[in-house]
C-alpha cells in the first residue's frame, strides 16, 4: 500500500454538475504531473524551456499519485438523527445527489482500491459515544471513521475515544477541502478531535437559514421580491426588518379565534432559534481563549439585548413558536400549504419545499443588530454531525489517507450537487438564493459551548421563549454560571489530560 475554503467557492448549479459529471469520465490511472515544489500541473513540466505561459495548478491529496488500498474495506460508524443521511454507499443513482454519492465511491473503488461497509443509525436514541466507548473498552477497531452528532462527538472527545486529527497521518486540515471555519474554531489547545468539510454535507445541511414565500411577499408586503436580496446584499437584513415584514401577516383562517397552526402568521420560528440569536449576533456561549482553552462569554450586553429582541418579536400575534404550536398541523405543511411568509429554517428542511408549486426564496440568518460588519450563521446541534476518527485503528495512516481523498473527491461530487439539490426544486429554479446560501455556509458559527453542553444554556435560552420571558437572560444566566464554569474547567482539565497522555 501508498500512503505517502472556501468550498472552492461553488460555482453555483449547472457549471457544478458539470463538474460532477466530468468526473465520472475520469477515469485514467496515470495522475497529473508534479512539479519539483509538490504541486501539480496538467501536463508534464518541461525543464528545459522557459514556461512562457502561466501554470495552473492543482491541489491534490499527497496519497493522490499511485494510491491503491488493495481493495480495503472501509467501516463508516453513521450516528445520525433521523434527519441524516448515508453519504457513502448508495442503491439509487437516479437523483443528482445520490448519483454523486455513487459517483465517488465508484471513484474510491475504482482508482483507490477503497470499498465501503456503513452501520447506519437513524435515530435520537443512539449514541456514537456509547458504542465507540464499547468498542473503546473492548479494544476493538471495527471502524476506520465516524459521522456522528456534535453532542457524542463533543463527549467521545473528553472521554479519550477520539483521534486527534492534527496528528493523523496524510490528512491535512489545511487543505480546501476541509472546512476552516469549523477546523479552527473546534481546535482546543492545538488538537482538533472532530471537523467537517466536502467529506460529508451533515454539517452545512444543518445552518440556519430563512426561506420566505414569493407570492405572499409581494401580496401582502406589496413589493418585489428583489427588496429582500437587496437588503441581504447590502448588509442591511437584520432581526427588525424580518420583524417589519412579518407583521403584514397574521390571519384566524378558520375564524375560531384561536391563532394555531390552522392559521397563517408572517413568521414561524423554533425555540432553538434563540440559542442561533445570539449566534447571529456574533456571540457564542463558549469562545477559545489565547491559549485555546475553552473560556465562558455568553453573558455580554449584546448577546442579552439580541435574546431579548428576539423573543419580544416572538411574541406577536404574527409570530407561531412551532415548538410550542397546537391546532395539530404538521410543521411543514404550514409553509407548504402558503401558512407563512418567513420561516426559520435550516438547509435540511428546503428538501420538503421542493414538490412546492408556489416559489420560495433562500435569505440567511439575520443580523440581530445593524451595525454588524456581517452575517453569522448558526448551525442547529442536535441534528448537525461531524467527522472523526476512533482512537483505537488498525492503521491510522491508512484512515487518513482515505478521509482525505473522500474529501478531494467530494470537493467536486457532492458540494456541487448539494447546491444543485437545495437550488433546483421540482417546480422552480432559485437562482437568486445562491448568494444567500454562500453567506450562510461562510460564515457558519461553531460554538463548542453547544456541542459540550456548557451549563445547558441551549436548553435554558430555549426555555425563555417557550415561558415568554424576554427579560429573563440575566437571571438565567447567573443561576447556571457555576456549573457552567465547573463544566469548562473539567473540560480543559481533560484536553490537557489527553495532551500528556499522548505525549
Amino acid at each position: 500500500m501508498i500512503f505517502g475554503k472556501k468550498a472552492l467557492a461553488l460555482c453555483m448549479a449547472i457549471l457544478m454538475l458539470a463538474s460532477v459529471f466530468a468526473l465520472a469520465s475520469c477515469g485514467e490511472k496515470n495522475p497529473p504531473a508534479v512539479t519539483t515544489d509538490g504541486n501539480v500541473t496538467d501536463g508534464p513540466v518541461d525543464t528545459t524551456e522557459p514556461v512562457t505561459e502561466p501554470v495552473t495548478t492543482v491541489i491534490l491529496p499527497e496519497v493522490y499519485e499511485g494510491a491503491d488500498f488493495e481493495d480495503y474495506t472501509c467501516s463508516v460508524l453513521l450516528g445520525l438523527t433521523t434527519l441524516g443521511r448515508n453519504e457513502f454507499i448508495t442503491t439509487d443513482s437516479s437523483s443528482v445527489f445520490s448519483n454523486a454519492i455513487y459517483l465517488r465511491a465508484t471513484k474510491m473503488e475504482e482508482e483507490f482500491g477503497v470499498l465501503f461497509e456503513t452501520e447506519e443509525h437513524f435515530t435520537g436514541g443512539f449514541s456514537a459515544n456509547t458504542k465507540l466507548g464499547q468498542e473503546y473498552a473492548a479494544g476493538n477497531t471495527n471502524y476506520d471513521f465516524t459521522i456522528a452528532r456534535s453532542y457524542d462527538v463533543s463527549k467521545l472527545t473528553v472521554n479519550g475515544h477520539l483521534y486527534d486529527l492534527m496528528d493523523l497521518d496524510h490528512l491535512d486540515v489545511s487543505k480546501p477541502w476541509w472546512d476552516q471555519t469549523v477546523s479552527k474554531d473546534s481546535t482546543i489547545s492545538g488538537s482538533l478531535y472532530f471537523t467537517s468539510g466536502d467529506i460529508s454535507t451533515l454539517v452545512n445541511d444543518f445552518v440556519c437559514c430563512i426561506a420566505f414565500n414569493k407570492a405572499m411577499f409581494k401580496e401582502y408586503v406589496g413589493k418585489d421580491t428583489q427588496e429582500l436580496y437587496k437588503l441581504v446584499e447590502n448588509g442591511e437584513w437584520t432581526l427588525d426588518k424580518l420583524n417589519e415584514y412579518s407583521a403584514f401577516v397574521s390571519e384566524d383562517l378558520n375564524n375560531d379565534e384561536i391563532l394555531d397552526s390552522r392559521d397563517r402568521y408572517g413568521l414561524t420560528v423554533w425555540d432553538s432559534r434563540v440559542i442561533a440569536t445570539v449566534h447571529g449576533s456574533g456571540g457564542k456561549v463558549v469562545t477559545l481563549d489565547d491559549d485555546g482553552y475553552l473560556s465562558l462569554t455568553l453573558n455580554t450586553e449584546r448577546n442579552m439585548t439580541s435574546v431579548s429582541n428576539f423573543i419580544e418579536i416572538c411574541m406577536h400575534d404574527y409570530v407561531l413558536n412551532m415548538s410550542k404550536m397546537t391546532g395539530g398541523m404538521d410543521w411543514k405543511k404550514i409553509f407548504i400549504n402558503n401558512q407563512a411568509l418567513f420561516t426559520m429554517s435550516s438547509f435540511n428542511s428546503l428538501d420538503y419545499f421542493r414538490n412546492l408549486e408556489t416559489d420560495y426564496g433562500i435569505l440567511p440568518q439575520p443580523k440581530s443588530f445593524a451595525d454588524q460588519e456581517q452575517y453569522y450563521s448558526s448551525i442547529v446541534s442536535t441534528h448537525a454531525c461531524f467527522f472523526a476518527v476512533p482512537t483505537l485503528q488498525e492503521d491510522a495512516g491508512r484512515t487518513g489517507a482515505i478521509a482525505e481523498l473522500l474529501g478531494y473527491l467530494g470537493s467536486s461530487t457532492l458540494t456541487p450537487a448539494y447546491y444543485d439539490k437545495t437550488l433546483n426544486g421540482t417546480h422552480i429554479r432559485d437562482e437568486e438564493s445562491a448568494g444567500s446560501i454562500e453567506i450562510c455556509f461562510d460564515t457558519k458559527v461553531v460554538d463548542l459551548g453547544d456541542y459540550f453542553s456548557v451549563g445547558t444554556y441551549y436548553t435554558q435560552l430555549a426555555g425563555l421563549l417557550n415561558n415568554k420571558q424576554p427579560d429573563g437572560f440575566a437571571s438565567m444566566y447567573e443561576k447556571f454560571k457555576k456549573p457552567a464554569e465547573a463544566n469548562i474547567k473539567t473540560i480543559n482539565s481533560q484536553i490537557d489530560d489527553l495532551k500528556a497522555t499522548n505525549d
